[in-house]
């Protein structure tokens, strides 16, 4: 099973920041799409504010728990078969939701879930594939004919919609997604975001190809 996910947050460093909107949908046809309430006396910076239209006020009036979106977000998961976690940059998306779990040791099964799942990230795709293009999720909507129907709009529901049919174009474009399970591509200037995940293989992206432990794998093969 396939879930698509995105988060909006408060920063860039899943330990020290907070996830401020968490949205998904499924390949089963779920989908959630709830703002999160800040700790008290942390407030959203005026840049998020500006990027992504998400201000203290919304969070205070509509916002849930943090321990009430993860367990939302984590009823998500199949108990019958792998779950694929989808995102656009997935190191960033996944360090923020597993730092927010471990923020609840009370819960004790919730990171063993979490951890389960592996992982896809389309932006080591839209590399390999597309190596002079930028590779924001809005490239890739350009890319795949995608702009009368997806929005970038900084919004976690919208990017997560956006991030659903960017995977989909993938796959019909050409059928090796399943090459990419838990191998990302680092950035050769800032290397990896955030601790590194277990279960993920990292390497640099050239010519199609990734490197990884001096071993290089060519990703876009037929």
């Amino acid at each position: 099973m396939l879930i698509y996910f995105d988060t909006e947050t408060t920063g860039l460093d899943a330990k020290s920041c907070r996830i401020t909107e968490l949205a998904a949908y499924s390949s089963e046809g779920k989908q959630m799409d709830v703002f999160l309430k800040l700790p008290e006396g942390e407030k959203v910076p005026e840049f998020i504010t500006e990027l992504t239209g998400i201000d203290n006020e919304t969070l205070e009036k509509e916002g849930i728990t943090e321990e009430e979106a993860l367990a939302e977000f984590l009823d998500m998961f199949s108990e019958d078969e792998t779950t694929y976690l989808v995102a656009h940059n997935c190191q960033f998306d996944v360090s923020f939701v597993r730092e927010a779990i471990l923020r609840h040791p009370e819960h004790q099964g919730w990171l063993g879930i979490f951890d389960s799942a592996d992982l896809i990230d389309t932006k080591t795709i839209f590399q390999a594939r597309y190596e002079s293009s930028r590779h924001r999720l809005s490239d890739a909507i350009e890319i795949y004919g995608l702009q009368e129907e997806c929005k970038n709009s900084h919004r976690a529901i919208d990017d997560a919609y956006a991030l659903k049919r960017v995977f989909e174009k993938m796959a019909e474009e050409k059928n090796d997604v399943w090459k990419y399970v838990n191998v990302f591509a680092i950035h050769p200037k800032y290397g990896i975001s955030g601790d590194r995940l277990a279960k993920v293989s990292y390497g640099l992206m050239e010519n199609g190809e990734i490197s990884i432990e001096g071993k290089t794998y060519e990703m876009d093969a037929a």
